[in-house]
């Protein structure tokens, strides 16, 4: 899995990178995914209450409700009260 990062710090610079290529062995379900994102932000010292928006496709392990990778994201900062509006884009990779 690829993860991507865009930032945008004080002077309104932009910054876009590849943050990480992740191993997806044996299943890609949602929570497959959050891991391994979570494990992305842990390896870089990215904390997740800074994520404003994520762009995915529309499979149901990314974006589904409850059990989807958007889900789990809004459950997890729900969790440790931070807002869990976050812009979620579909397929805007693609473009």
């Amino acid at each position: 899995m690829a993860i991507f990062i865009k930032g945008v710090d004080k002077e309104l610079d932009e910054t876009e990178e590849l943050l990480s290529l992740q191993s997806m062995k044996d299943t890609t379900t949602g929570a497959d995914i959050f891991s391994e994102v979570l494990n992305a932000f842990d390896k870089f010292g990215l904390d997740l209450s800074t994520s404003c928006g994520i762009a995915t496709h529309g499979a149901r392990s990314m974006s589904g409700i409850g059990i989807g990778f958007v889900g789990l994201l809004k459950t997890a900062l729900r969790e440790k009260n931070i807002s869990d509006v976050v812009a979620i884009f579909h397929c805007i990779i693609h473009q």
